[in-house]
């Protein structure tokens, strides 16, 4: 009985030592979680931002105003528009 109480001793030793790296790991991987879901809810509000300017810049009004400042674009006189049909399409 008396051989069985040293191989207790660094069993126990050893459990301990493990018990101890098995949680500095567990609170490693807990904060690089923690990160990781901070930067997933960083980048969900930019793609809402994104999405929101996109939504935009899509107006008419807003593309119709760019065209004409920045490009120098106006509408054509109405007698200059000419609309074509192709047949067998259905017209709108």
């Amino acid at each position: 009985m008396r051989p069985l109480v040293p191989l207790v001793v660094i069993s126990l030793i050893v459990s301990a030592m493990v018990l101890v790296l098995v949680r500095y790991e567990s609170r490693l991987a807990f904060a690089q979680l923690h990160r990781l879901d901070t930067a997933r809810d960083d980048l969900n509000v930019e793609y809402g931002r994104l999405l929101l300017e996109r939504a935009t810049w899509s107006l008419s009004q807003h593309v119709e105003q760019a065209a004409a400042e920045r490009l120098s674009m106006k509408r054509p006189d109405e007698d200059a528009v000419v609309t074509l049909v192709v047949p067998g399409e259905a017209r709108e």
